[in-house]
């Protein structure tokens, strides 16, 4: 049984890819940010979280939907200085996390269910399994940083 935990843990944690960081230019943000859900994080220690909407030359247009700070952001269109934006990163929407969490829930659960009594063991699948999927779908939806370029 520890043998076969052992590799689904080790196959777990190595096909989670590492979150990489990626580039993009000021005049492609609203393309490269295009239908995701988009997160800035300005000077002050100010999130903003909505859809990006276009850039000009010294300002991004922003629809803000949640910002820690409603005084200076409120919900609506709202124009951010370029030199505010500290970060931007948007969520991903992938399966493989999912699929991993899948196969390491099983495999997990497969191990569980020979060492616990008849009645448990069912549950105790459903469980593991879901929990598998659970933890894919987490990691499939973190935020991923992007760097824009001047």
């Amino acid at each position: 049984m520890s043998r076969l935990l052992g590799w689904g843990l080790f196959l777990l944690t190595f096909s989670i890819p590492a979150v990489a960081q990626d580039y993009c230019q000021w005049e492609n943000a609203p393309g490269y940010f295009a239908k995701e859900k988009a997160r800035l994080i300005l000077d002050g220690d100010v999130v903003i979280e909505g859809t990006w909407v276009g850039v000009d030359t010294q300002a991004a247009k922003f629809v803000v939907s949640r910002s820690s700070n409603r005084k200076l952001y409120a919900g609506g269109l709202a124009s951010i200085p370029k030199s505010a934006i500290r970060e931007a990163a948007y969520r991903g929407n992938g399966n493989v996390g999912k699929v991993v969490g899948f196969l390491g829930g099983f495999m997990l659960a497969g191990a569980v269910a020979f060492r616990v009594p008849r009645v448990a063991a069912l549950p105790a699948y459903v469980g593991a399994v879901a929990g598998g999927v659970y933890a894919g779908r987490e990691v499939d939806r973190r935020w991923h940083t992007v760097r824009i370029l001047p």
